[in-house]
């Protein structure tokens, strides 16, 4: 009775095991397949956003781009009419031209061009000309400045092989003199191709004159444009996705994959099973727009986290049906007992944080499987942990290499004035920045900047706005006007909310006046007299927050040996390990003791922090700069 009790009882386990299992199994199979579809439809989602994101970055670049140069040859054109030396050796090179003007009518297009650049160049008026436009091509920071005359002849140019230049002798060129000169459009913004002359690939903006019929031009050539458009290309965007370990994204235009558009056979999506680089796959086809995305991902990853819980239950079925079997039999039911109660302390170990913890539970062959699978399990989540915090510290330290690298290291040093600037960037990576530039022989423009947030999306937001803000400045705006077309900038697609606090002052060397415009930022110190003082200079709204946000400027006015430091919050808002900040007061009583030197003044600060600060962590940028007018 017993051996058949035995026999029955032992069917009925075995026979409920596996009708357990298999059913779970049917269950976890389900549940990784719509769990791999789940992830798979993530990544498309997200990778149809990040294509049209590119899409608008590139149509942006251009857009910013071409604005840039319309800016600088309106820019021209007004130099032009106000340059009393140009506008001189303007009428003398075409009363040169006028004077062979009849000689010139019988020759071919090259003979007529060699003509009229002899001419020109033989003028006296030539070298004040080509000096003053030599130095408008360096200020614009293009390839080539061009003035034309009525008639389309180049009659000043740099490179001055183009003086004497027909412009209507060539396709590309001729669109400038029937735009401008025949039609009197004011401007004209021309899409990259090659040149009338060199045949090189150049974008060109022209304006017409406003001293007379013909028109100015600048040239560049667009590199920048062209590595934009390669990094804004949809295709490499696949290269960038990971999904999960060895999954992919692939990225096709549908004119060029016949076979998926057959697949999809009009539907926007749809799943199949196919070899991926060799292994089967679980793949996700989707038509978007004129491309088609496939997310795939190999089966054994797919189910890997299946076969794990499937093992697991399988051995927790096999214990949960033991105990059943086993109560039979004491002996059994204690070893069962014991063990399950070591691996639940083991368990209770590492729930609570101690990864280090193993399970060694190894007096059954259940047991040591069970204790092998969650050693394993255990060391493979170490691992992911790990690895997450590696790439974690990669994406920092590629913010902090472009916080960086467009930060000026070149300080000035001369007779006028001396600038010297330091920023210590915090682990997390935040968006400090400062800047310092010649606007021209007798400006100069400082600031220091804020960025909120952190990583690399407030890194690229940062340089985005340095760069934005120097070229507006340089552009002739005033500070206050510069600040204000920036913040519309900055507003726009602004869907990450990000904003920045900023200082700026621009430096007039001759009178020392100095024009300051603050956006939300902290009081800078003015030393004169070898007195510190903080200027409570009104401020407005940080950049980013409004488009209706207002900036006006003030005039501070600084005496010779008089110096300006501005900061970001970093400085005033370290922490020691009591969380007591360093403070306002600190910094001018420390300043106070100090000699007005700006490269020994701001090392001498930031060593003075680090006393502060002790053992407490860095928790924000630390960025300075001063200035000494001499």
């Amino acid at each position: 009775m017993k051996k058949i009790f035995s026999i029955w009882l032992t069917i009925f386990v075995v026979a409920a095991f596996a009708i357990t299992l298999f059913c779970s199994y049917r269950i976890q199979s389900r549940l990784a397949q719509e769990t791999a579809l789940s992830m798979l439809n993530e990544n498309l989602n997200d990778a149809e956003e990040r294509i049209l994101h590119s899409i608008k970055n590139l149509e942006r670049i251009k857009e910013l781009t071409e604005n840039g140069a319309l800016t600088k040859t309106r820019a021209f054109a007004r130099i032009v009419n106000n340059t009393p030396d140009l506008l001189n050796s303007l009428v003398v090179f075409n009363r040169a031209l006028n004077s062979v003007k009849d000689q010139a009518s019988s020759l071919n297009n090259d003979a007529k061009t060699k003509l009229y650049h002899k001419v020109i160049m033989e003028c006296p008026e030539y070298q004040i000309n080509n000096s003053i436009l030599e130095k408008l091509k360096q200020d614009f920071d293009v390839d080539e400045v061009t003035i034309t005359n009525g008639d389309g002849i180049m009659v000043s140019s740099i490179p001055t092989d183009y003086i004497g230049y027909d412009m209507s002798s060539q396709e590309q060129s001729n669109e400038f003199v029937q735009k401008l000169i025949k039609n009197e459009e004011n401007e004209y913004v021309q899409k990259p191709m090659p040149n009338g002359y060199l045949k090189k690939i150049f974008q060109y903006v022209g304006v017409r004159r406003q001293d007379d019929k013909g028109f100015v031009q600048i040239g560049y050539s667009p590199n920048r444009l062209e590595e934009a458009q390669k990094l804004a290309d949809i295709y490499n965007i696949s290269q960038d996705f990971r999904i999960g370990n060895k999954g992919k994204l692939k990225i096709t235009k549908a004119e060029d994959n016949k076979d998926a558009i057959a697949f999809l056979n009009g539907e926007k999506q749809k799943t199949l099973e196919k070899e991926v680089d060799g292994k089967l796959s679980f793949c996700v086809y989707r038509k978007y727009n004129d491309l088609i995305l496939r997310a795939s991902l190999p089966e054994d990853e797919m189910f890997l986290s299946r076969n794990t819980v499937v093992q697991s239950m399988a051995i927790a079925y096999f214990v949960l049906f033991s105990i059943v079997y086993v109560l039979i039999s004491l002996l059994l039911q204690k070893v069962v007992i014991k063990g399950i109660d070591s691996v639940n302390d083991s368990l209770n170990k590492i729930t609570e944080g101690d990864l280090e913890e193993k399970v060694k539970v190894h007096n059954t062959i259940e047991f040591d499987a069970l204790s092998d699978g969650i050693n394993t399990t255990v060391d493979a989540l170490k691992r992911a942990i790990e690895a997450e915090a590696k790439r974690i510290d990669a994406e920092l330290e590629i913010g902090r290499t472009i916080q960086k690298s467009v930060l000026p290291d070149d300080f000035p040093d001369n007779d006028k004035y001396t600038i010297f600037a330091s920023m210590d960037t915090a682990k997390e990576v935040g968006g400090d920045f400062y800047d310092f530039f010649a606007i021209d022989k007798t400006h100069n423009a400082m600031l220091v900047a804020d960025v909120s947030g952190k990583g690399i999306t407030a890194a690229l937001f940062m340089m985005n706005a340095k760069a934005l803000i120097k070229e507006l400045i340089l552009s002739g705006k005033s500070p206050a006007e510069a600040i204000t077309e920036a913040n519309l900038e900055l507003c726009e697609n602004n869907k990450a909310r990000m904003f920045l606090t900023l200082f700026l002052a621009v430096l007039d060397t001759e009178s020392g006046e100095m024009t300051c415009v603050n956006a939300g930022h902290n009081p800078p110190l003015l030393n004169h007299d070898g007195v510190w003082e903080y200027k409570k200079i009104k401020h407005s709204m940080a950049l980013g927050v409004s488009k209706k946000a207002k900036f006006t400027g003030v005039v501070l006015k600084l005496d010779h040996k008089d110096s300006f430091f501005m900061y970001t919050d970093g400085v005033t808002e370290a922490q020691n390990v009591n969380q007591e900040q360093y403070g306002e007061k600190r910094l001018i009583e420390f300043l106070s003791k100090q000699e007005n030197n700006p490269k020994t003044l701001l090392p001498a600060i930031r060593e003075d922090l680090k006393v502060f600060a002790g053992e407490a962590p860095q928790s924000d940028d630390i960025t300075m700069i001063m200035g000494l007018y001499k």
